[in-house]
């Protein structure tokens, strides 16, 4: 880790916010170049990896489900004319 994202830590100006991801909240006055931000960046890229996999993983799970979901009904729909259709032409047959 580089030594400004450690000196941001280590003020604690790292923190977990309300969505779970950690962000840089800066204290006190002073500058910062762009490669001291980009540094910060990287860094918190790098803490918050596994929580955004969690997050990915989680919502692939759920559209998954909601997929299947659609795709039981579809069928299930499906199925059922299917069904009318052989009923009628059945019907049909019989007249």
């Amino acid at each position: 880790m580089s030594d400004i994202f450690q000196m941001a830590l280590d003020r604690k100006e790292v923190v977990a916010d309300m969505d779970g991801f950690y962000k840089y909240w800066p204290k006190g006055k002073g500058c910062l170049t762009a490669d001291d931000l980009r540094i910060i960046a990287n860094g918190l890229d790098r803490i918050n990896v596994d929580w955004q996999k969690q997050l990915d993983e989680y919502f692939e799970t759920e559209h998954l489900k909601k997929l299947n979901q659609v795709l039981s009904i579809e069928n299930a729909s499906l199925t059922e004319q299917l069904g009318n259709i052989k009923k009628e032409l059945k019907e049909n047959n019989d007249d």
